[in-house]
């Protein structure tokens, strides 16, 4: 997926040419590889947060909320083996695209499920939603163009943030729920 790719599938996100190309401008930074592998634990992590408190609204919130941290991880896992030379294969890059698209279906229907229950809530699991839409897209911007599937793409009615560096993903959930829910902080 290319950024074209993205601007067409009306996706929000600005990240780095660094992300894009995976060339590190900086001699010190960590490899490309281990920023993407941290934006997806920084994601898992915040829906682990978002547990607590959406459990107490009920129905099938808790259950979406576990098959996205589930997915997630299996895009850690897939990724990371992704990026050694013998894992670089379309069916791991398949699995890691219809894996996106299952964790986009299912933040969209927590989104759905929260309603119009409570306004602040509704900001909180935005963010959430934002923060893991968004390591999504970094993930899905370093796979190859798949051949024979269309790839799942980042946008459209979920949100996303300017910025996919962790440290950003990690503030833009912290100071979402650091007044109501300081306990629920990454």
């Amino acid at each position: 997926m290319n950024r074209r790719d993205l601007i067409k599938g009306g996706a929000l996100i600005a990240v780095s040419p660094s992300l894009l190309t995976g060339c590190n401008p900086k001699p010190n930074q960590p490899p490309i590889v281990d920023q993407v592998i941290e934006d997806l634990k920084v994601a898992d992590q915040t829906i682990q947060a978002l547990v607590p408190i959406l459990t107490p609204i009920g129905g099938n919130l808790p259950i979406l909320m576990s098959r996205v941290d589930v997915d997630i991880q299996l895009v850690i896992k897939v990724y990371t083996e992704y990026d050694t030379a013998a894992g670089q294969t379309p069916t791991n890059a398949d699995l890691i695209r219809s894996t996106a698209g299952t964790i986009q279906a299912n933040l969209t229907a927590i989104l759905d499920a929260v309603g119009v229950k409570n306004h602040e809530l509704i900001v909180i699991v935005g963010i959430a939603v934002a923060v893991v839409n968004t390591a999504l897209g970094v993930v899905l911007n370093h796979l190859p163009q798949p051949v024979t599937i269309q790839s799942a793409k980042v946008g459209g009615k979920l949100p996303t943030l300017d910025s996919a560096s962790p440290a950003d993903l990690k503030k833009a959930w912290n100071d979402a729920v650091k007044v109501k829910y300081p306990g629920s902080k990454i």
